[in-house]
């Protein structure tokens, strides 16, 4: 039986092949694509260009008044889950969104990528231990804590042609809240299911498409691994 599980927050990726420059006016069109509720303009500012003018900026974004939806950094773009979603409706969602944004920026497409995380409760501690470790006891000592990751590389179809993919996942106790006399703490699974950099590929708007029809299907036997079926 599979372990419990709840989706914490999900991101979609893609890595563009060329420098995305802050514009104001390309920032008000995207808003107009992301969503209907109101969207704030942020720079993201680092030491390097704390003193040069908003238009020279190359890390912006645009955000809620409380959490951010798309951020873009030189030549990638991260779109952030907002709503209670499942892994495939925010998938299409972005896949949808990412098209139109790339009409008005004029980019295309290097790399692909989907990264959900998870929380599971500490009361399933035990059995998740049993299925990833086959050494968790020390003398009549159960383990208390670990942080570990797993990378495997898998052909995968997209849109009629095989890619390589990258399965990531980094995995580790984290808390979540703590008091002078008790530690309430959660297991956190960070997945990233991307493809390869190949230097020059580009993938199209129906390889884009076809790429987060797939990966949530993808990242579910994935995450099998550690959680059980």
């Amino acid at each position: 039986m599979a372990i419990e599980k709840q989706l914490l927050r999900m991101r979609g990726t893609v890595f563009t092949d060329s420098l995305i420059s802050f514009d104001e006016n390309k920032a008000e069109q995207i808003k107009s694509v992301l969503s209907s509720e109101p969207l704030y303009t942020v720079l993201l500012q680092n030491l390097s260009n704390v003193f040069l003018p908003a238009q020279a900026f190359q890390d912006w974004g645009l955000r809620t008044l409380k959490t951010s939806v798309l951020e873009i950094r030189a030549n990638k773009i991260d779109f952030f889950s907002t709503t209670e979603q499942t892994e495939s409706d925010f998938c299409n969602t972005f896949a949808d969104k990412i098209s139109q944004i790339q009409d008005l920026l004029n980019f295309k497409i290097r790399r692909l990528a989907f990264a959900p995380s998870y929380t599971i409760k500490a009361e399933n501690y035990r059995p998740f231990i049993e299925i990833n470790f086959k050494k968790s006891m020390f003398q009549d000592t159960l383990m208390q804590d670990f942080s570990f990751s797993r990378v495997f590389y898998k052909n995968e179809l997209i849109n009629g042609s095989n890619y390589e993919i990258i399965y990531n996942s980094n995995i580790s106790i984290q808390p979540i809240a703590f008091t002078p006399f008790n530690e309430n703490r959660q297991i956190l699974i960070n997945q990233d299911i991307n493809t390869k950099d190949l230097g020059k590929q580009i993938f199209t708007k129906e390889d884009s498409t076809a790429f987060y029809h797939n990966v949530p299907l993808w990242n579910e036997n994935y995450l099998k691994m550690f959680v059980g079926e």
